[in-house]
């Protein structure tokens, strides 16, 4: 796979930009929503576990906890595609065609007994991106009886289950369903390696008080990345409210079932954390409403432009990364 190289135009060099995927559940759902769409233009796929449409709360908290949340019938779709249009015009995201020229699959989930995200909300995220994406592109699972949280299929509590670390053995193995629609035939999971798993400064890419994020992310470098970091694929796997590794440890980082696949297919997983505040952000949930600024959802937002660093920078990311100590 080619990585960031450069082309010289003259004697201007241009650095082009690496693809990247993304996944997330919960509040990590509606940021990687909000990751595809601005930064379509490198963004190849998105996974989104109880996840809304892009700019779904309208800029409010209120909105985000009613409408975005228990209250479907407050949604406004078409205010959110105008939004998406008026902010694309600007450049403040990318162009929305992108959605439909480099997306290469997207992989929508929602639990039939969901009681934090109503169903409805995740359809709307559904149709927005049919506004733009083939439905073709699109996979959607509704059926299985879950509860909040990220699915597996072999790992963290009851199906029914609500409530930490948000992890819930379905039988359904999300990890593996969002990379092969996004990447298509992809190797089975083996053993993931618990020194590949490690720990970096999101300081390197943000002011990490004014983004509301962890000093520490993690990032899973497969065995065959390690010496050629920028020859792999980037994954992006955000987590969701309450599931920060200052709340949970390092269950999303080993139980969403990532790695297993990484390894076996060389994608790098870098695990973003945000951190919690008990004014702006008491439940460590990521930036879909905008306590961390108005432009929380466009490329400019603090969050957003951290997140994307990383992905564009992971040779940084990974020479200055750290070995923890612990088991997978």
């Amino acid at each position: 796979m080619v990585r960031k190289y450069f082309v010289v135009l003259g004697l201007i060099a241009v650095a082009l930009a690496s693809p990247f995927s993304v996944s997330g559940i919960s509040s990590g759902g509606f940021m990687a929503a909000q990751m595809h769409v601005a930064f379509s233009a490198d963004c190849v796929g998105a996974g989104v576990i109880a996840g809304g449409p892009f700019y779904c709360a309208l800029g409010s908290e209120v909105t985000a906890t009613t409408a975005c949340m228990s209250s479907p019938y407050l949604l406004k779709p078409s205010s959110y595609v105008q939004y998406a249009n008026e902010q694309a015009e600007k450049g403040n995201i990318d162009a929305l065609s992108n959605l439909s020229s480099n997306t290469n699959g997207i992989w929508i989930f929602s639990g039939q007994m969901d009681t934090v995200v109503n169903q409805k909300v995740v359809k709307a995220l559904q149709a927005f991106y049919q506004n733009w994406v083939s439905p073709s592109k699109i996979a959607t699972v509704y059926d299985v009886y879950a509860e909040h949280s990220w699915v597996t299929n072999n790992a963290g509590n009851p199906c029914y289950y609500l409530g930490s670390p948000y992890i819930n053995n379905c039988k359904t193995d999300a990890a593996g369903l969002i990379l092969k629609q996004i990447y298509g035939n992809i190797a089975a999971p083996t053993t993931a390696v618990s020194s590949n798993l490690k720990s970096f400064e999101q300081s390197n890419f943000v002011d990490v008080s004014s983004a509301v994020m962890l000093n520490e992310g993690y990032v899973y470098v497969p065995t065959s990345c390690q010496s050629n970091p920028t020859s792999c694929k980037v994954h992006l796997a955000i987590h969701g409210c309450q599931q920060n590794y200052n709340t949970i440890g390092n269950k999303f980082l080993v139980e969403s079932n990532l790695n297993g696949y990484a390894e076996a297919n060389g994608i790098i997983v870098i695990y973003p954390q945000v951190d919690s505040n008990m004014i702006k952000n008491p439940e460590g949930c990521w930036d879909w409403w905008g306590y961390a600024g108005s432009d929380y959802a466009l490329k400019s937002g603090v969050q957003m432009a951290a997140l994307y660093k990383m992905t564009q920078n992971v040779q940084q990311l990974i020479s200055s990364a750290q070995s923890v100590e612990w088991e997978l």
